[in-house]
């Protein structure tokens, strides 16, 4: 289940709600989110999203890339807090370009894809675990990650 924000300035807004976990529970609605950079909003879109009354915002993108496509100054008016949290594919980016040059089978391309985002995830914990204690503490949050695309 994907539950998708249409949004004129960012074709990737979904909801992580309603994702089964491990456990076999599902990830509450409302409270967690995820998007490409948020530049091109339009004012619709800001609407939209601010409705949303999210307290915090983790924008991963590399600092580069924060300041050539910065958040929409009228979304960040509604959010209290946003914390950038750069997260640096390193080695992972080139992996990546040489993905379709490798000929795997897609069992095999599946699993590398496995591996390098658990990798992903350990080589930054530092950063992923601050989103986690905002989660895990405040008693109503509500959360936007996002990369790039």
């Amino acid at each position: 289940m994907v539950l998708r924000l249409e949004l004129d300035g960012c074709p990737n807004f979904r909801d992580f709600g309603g994702y089964r976990t491990a456990e076999d529970r599902r990830v509450k609605l409302g409270c967690f989110y995820r998007s490409g950079h948020l530049a091109d909003l339009s004012e619709s879109d800001v609407e939209r999203v601010s409705a949303l009354e999210l307290t915090h915002i983790f924008d991963f993108r590399r600092e580069f890339e924060q300041a050539h496509k910065p958040n929409h100054p009228n979304l960040l008016a509604t959010v209290d807090n946003v914390v950038s949290l750069a997260i640096t594919p390193g080695n992972q980016a080139g992996a990546l370009d040489s993905l379709g040059e490798a000929g795997l089978s897609p069992d095999a391309a599946h699993q590398f894809m496995c591996d390098i985002n658990v990798e992903l995830a350990r080589s930054h914990a530092p950063a992923f675990k601050q989103i986690f204690d905002v989660l895990l503490q405040q008693e109503s949050p509500r959360v936007l990650v996002h990369c790039a695309a």
